[in-house]
């Protein structure tokens, strides 16, 4: 970890916003991925062997895109199609976050990007994001404030907020994912 003292204005922008439409295919995705989580024993308890307790999980939102093709059945047509110009489908109409936990990122409570974590590693790409652009996971915590975490990821993100959490506190901090 490691503190910056950085005027926000500095900071870069955050990722372009979603249509509202956009929007509600990624939040159905992300209830989706997060009921599947509390159904999947071994990803749980992988997130446990991380560090994070149930009340953080719950609170981040984590999910876990299992069975393929799940989200593609909850979606009509045109919220199909809107799913593959994010990243959420790919061109064939397949999950790109299957066999992933998901974790996503807010602004204003809203979820606007979506990152998947493979959680074995061996012969899969680690982390995949979706293909609009990145924004920096947590910077909805950096409101007037002159101090800021910087972390790499996500782990050491949500691991410090599981943090402010218990301490009452919030901790203005940043993931460069």
């Amino acid at each position: 970890l490691t503190g910056v003292h950085r005027s926000l204005s500095a900071m870069p922008p955050i990722a372009a916003s979603l249509t509202d439409d956009a929007q509600a295919v990624l939040e159905k995705a992300v209830t989706l991925y997060e009921l599947n989580l509390r159904e999947n024993r071994p990803a749980l308890d992988y997130l446990g062997r991380r560090g994070l307790t149930t009340k953080s999980i719950f609170a981040e939102r984590i999910g876990y895109c299992g069975e393929p093709g799940s989200l593609a059945k909850a979606l009509g047509i045109r919220e199909r199609h809107l799913a593959q110009e994010i990243g959420l489908l790919n061109d064939k109409g397949r999950e790109r976050m299957w066999h992933r936990l998901t974790f996503p990122v807010f602004k204003e409570g809203r979820p606007i990007w979506l990152i998947g974590r493979h959680p074995d590693g061996d012969g899969w790409v680690k982390y995949l994001g979706l293909t609009i652009p990145k924004p920096l996971m947590g910077e909805d915590s950096l409101s007037n404030s002159s101090t800021v975490w910087v972390v790499e990821g996500v782990f050491d993100l949500l691991l410090l907020r599981q943090l402010a959490r218990e301490l009452g506190r919030t901790i203005p901090a940043v993931a460069l994912l």
